[in-house]
């Protein structure tokens, strides 16, 4: 009777706690699917919002044109209201999600769902007030209503003070927005999402310091007060640390965003009203090398950190000019080519045909060797020729300023935008500026040209023709680095740059700087290249092989530099190596993370892009993310295209293993208890 009563109340007891949990069930299946449907119309709204948008972003011209920025802002607003929406709906999940990075393969893209959620809703923000800024400046700028004789930044300039709160609104919604950006950088996402992780973080920065030079035009165009700027015309045909050989110089002075004057001159002619005493003893490279005593204006931007070329540029511009200027603007031959391609063929006066894309390198050529000022002179005017061979790049520059200043209404603004983001991103255009509080948002974008302070490895190749030829566009290039840093206190790097010089011309190399009696042909010959290589402050050089001279060590920026001198025939590969021990590499906090190892690699004013490979050996350490451009990893090897800086960074294999170990087994356990505890109420309530 005894056991009859207990089998009794037991099977009285039980059908309860089995009704409960099977109610706890239901009632957890019917919030989902309330949660579902509350969710899923705000997701087809995005899903289907997002592939208009990718649409018009295949041609961003398309996509930022001045009559379709207010229905893209509409649908930012739209986007930003339905992310929102889904938010509020899952937002109690978030810390659950944060922790399921140990799932295999999909884990951290689960995990980083919160945090590209928060990031949807700030890029949407940003955009938004973005957008409400430019539209009336887009405006002002391209309607055909504009009264004429003013330029389109003389329209612009009054329009942006109005905007400045708008643009303000867009960049406090970024800031608010970083340490999300740091949680998202934390995690090792999958290939498909890694790629646009590296997008997101190479392209943020860009886009905080373009708002704040929005923030910073009207100043900067000259509200208030007339400000000077040097235009620097650098041919990249000819490299030189900061972009190219300097060919010319521009004085472009500003007022109220209306131009007041523009004149442009020769490199050679800004030395001309300087005497000796202006001029401080040429590095010993160009002493050596080009039998330069004194560091005169065409080769004042020696060293690659624009600002400090910047200020020698400006020294002797007041010097030997008498004239004072507010910021330095540096543009090579593939700017040139950029804004062509964005402004259509342009018309430089005197010029019996347009100049285009397809035509630049052949105009460039044929008035290298007859500049036109000398087409109907007599043998002895064409002696001047030395004084015109430039005339051309200074022309077509004051066709381009001309366009963009004197037809506003013809100007297609959204390409000259891209144009202009290409050219900046690629460091074939450069500004830097005399006011700090100015120069903050070229320093925020990456656009100033600075040497970079150094965060874990950093490593810089500056190559300067040293040969007086205008060689560079037919030398291929690629580069190998690879770290071992198994013994943390004691890490080695090497280093392999290959050249191919593509040019024809005699194999025997003798140094000279005897003039062509065309511009064809001074594009061939040997490739005189004096090469630093900037790694972190205290590496020591271990071994240089391939070189035609011996290692020159100095310092610079807070970097150690390695310099050294090789020579290219016509034809001909060669490959140097670099061998030298870094600091100790000490861990990094990286986005609030502890990491092993950061790697950037500054990329040089001017040069081409070329494949770069990485190697990295430490303990226990995997490739995690690229910060800046797409990078391919297989197996030890990551392989970056350096078309502008990289940033890439390592973690620590062995400790995330035991991390998601420990979090798998705890899931196992949970959930063997969970099945044990049901098991266990389903036997007594039989």
């Amino acid at each position: 009777m005894a056991d009859e009563r207990v089998r009794l109340s037991g099977s009285s007891r039980y059908p309860i706690a089995r009704w409960l949990l099977v109610l706890v069930c239901v009632l957890l299946v019917l919030a989902a699917g309330y949660k579902a449907v509350r969710i899923v119309p705000h997701a087809r709204a995005v899903y289907f919002r997002a592939r208009v948008m990718r649409q018009l972003a295949g041609k961003p011209e398309d996509l930022l044109h001045p009559q379709r920025l207010p229905f893209v802002r509409e649908q930012l607003a739209l986007t930003r209201d339905d992310l929102r929406a889904i938010r509020r709906e899952i937002a109690f999940l978030y810390p659950l999600l944060e922790r399921l990075d140990w799932i295999p393969r999909i884990g951290p893209d689960i995990a980083a769902a919160p945090a590209l959620l928060d990031l949807g809703i700030a890029a949407c923000d940003a955009g938004w007030w973005s957008l409400l800024g430019l539209e009336p400046v887009w405006d002002a700028v391209s309607r055909e209503t504009a009264p004429r004789g003013k330029g389109a930044l003389e329209l612009a300039t009054p329009v942006l003070v109005v905007a400045r709160p708008r643009f303000e609104a867009a960049s406090t919604a970024l800031q608010k927005a970083r340490p999300t950006l740091q949680r998202l950088n934390r995690l090792e996402l999958s290939p498909r999402l890694a790629r646009y992780q590296a997008l997101l973080n190479a392209y943020w920065p860009v886009v905080e310091g373009g708002l704040l030079l929005a923030q910073d035009l009207p100043e900067l165009l000259g509200e208030g007060r007339t400000v000077n700027y040097l235009l620097i015309a650098q041919n990249d045909q000819e490299l030189r640390p900061t972009g190219g050989f300097i060919s010319g110089a521009g004085l472009l002075q500003i007022s109220a965003g209306k131009i007041v004057s523009m004149t442009f001159q020769d490199s050679y002619a800004v030395d001309a009203l300087c005497d000796a005493s202006a001029f401080s003893p040429a590095p010993s490279p160009l002493r050596e090398y080009m039998w330069a005593p004194v560091l005169v204006f065409r080769d004042a931007n020696w060293s690659p950190d624009l600002p400090t070329s910047a200020a020698t540029l400006r020294s002797l511009y007041r010097r030997c000019q008498g004239v004072d200027v507010d910021g330095v603007v540096t543009l090579d031959i593939e700017a040139v080519r950029a804004l062509l391609g964005a402004l259509g063929p342009l018309q430089p006066e005197g010029y019996p045909e347009p100049v285009s894309n397809a035509t630049l390198t052949r105009y460039i050529n044929e008035y290298w060797t007859n500049p036109l000022r000398l087409a109907d002179s007599t043998d002895e005017q064409k002696g001047d020729w030395w004084l015109h061979r430039k005339d051309f790049m200074s022309d077509l520059l004051k066709a381009a300023l001309t366009r963009l200043t004197s037809d506003p209404a013809s100007l297609e603004l959204a390409p000259l935008g891209v144009a202009l983001l290409r050219a900046l991103q690629g460091r074939h255009i450069q500004a830097t500026l005399s006011s700090p509080g100015l120069d903050r948002s070229l320093l925020a974008a990456g656009w100033n040209g600075e040497l970079k302070p150094v965060a874990g490895d950093y490593l810089m190749v500056v190559d300067a023709n040293v040969g007086f030829r205008k060689v560079n566009p037919l030398i291929e290039q690629w580069a190998r680095y690879q770290v071992d840093a198994t013994v943390p206190d004691a890490p080695r790097a090497r280093l392999v740059l290959r050249y191919a010089n593509h040019s024809a011309g005699k194999p025997e190399c003798v140094a000279g700087s005897h003039y062509e009696d065309s511009y064809a042909e001074m594009v061939s010959g040997c490739y005189w290249d004096y090469v630093r290589v900037y790694v972190p402050y205290g590496s020591r050089l271990l071994g240089l092989k391939g070189a035609d001279s011996t290692a020159v060590v100095e310092s610079e920026s807070g970097k150690t530099v390695l310099g050294f001198l090789w020579v290219i025939a016509p034809g001909q590969v060669r490959e140097i190596e670099l061998e030298y021990q870094l600091p100790p590499l000490n861990k990094l906090v990286l986005d609030n993370e502890i990491v092993p190892y950061r790697l950037l690699v500054q990329k040089q004013a001017g040069s081409a892009s070329y494949p770069f490979v990485v190697e990295v050996a430490g303990q226990g350490w995997s490739f995690s993310s690229s910060r800046s451009t797409p990078a391919a990893c297989t197996g030890q090897e990551v392989q970056v295209n350096l078309d502008s800086d990289a940033v890439l960074v390592w973690g620590e294999r062995q400790a995330a293993t035991a991390q998601s170990r420990t979090a798998a087994l705890t899931a196992l356990l949970l959930g063997l208890g969970l099945m044990g505890a049901g098991w266990l109420v389903s036997r007594r309530a039989v």
